[in-house]
C-alpha cells in the first residue's frame, strides 16, 4: 500500500506545482502510470484503493471524455495513520 500511497504523494506534488491540480484537490492519475510505477496489476491497484477509500485516506472520481481517474488524498487521514 506504501508504494501506491508514495506515488499519489508525488503525483500530487507535481500537478501542484504544475498548477493543474483541481480546484477541489483532485488530480489524474492512470492505471498504466502506477503500475509503471509500482509493478501492480490493476486488480492490485483496485483492492488497494478500496482499502484507503474505506479507511477515508482518499477519494476517487471519474471525469473528462473519455473518462480519466482522478485521486484525492486527505492528508488528515494519512497523517494520523502514521
Amino acid at each position: 500500500m506504501g508504494d501506491i500511497l508514495e506515488f499519489l504523494f508525488e503525483e500530487e506534488k507535481f500537478f501542484i506545482r504544475t498548477k493543474k491540480i483541481t480546484k477541489e484537490g483532485f488530480f489524474p492519475c492512470s492505471i498504466e502510470n502506477i503500475k509503471n510505477a509500482t509493478c501492480l496489476s490493476r486488480y492490485k491497484q483496485d483492492r488497494i484503493f478500496a482499502i484507503l477509500k474505506r479507511k477515508k485516506a482518499i477519494q476517487t472520481k471519474i471525469a473528462g471524455q473519455p473518462g480519466r481517474r482522478f485521486f484525492k488524498i486527505d492528508h488528515n487521514i494519512i497523517n494520523l495513520e502514521d
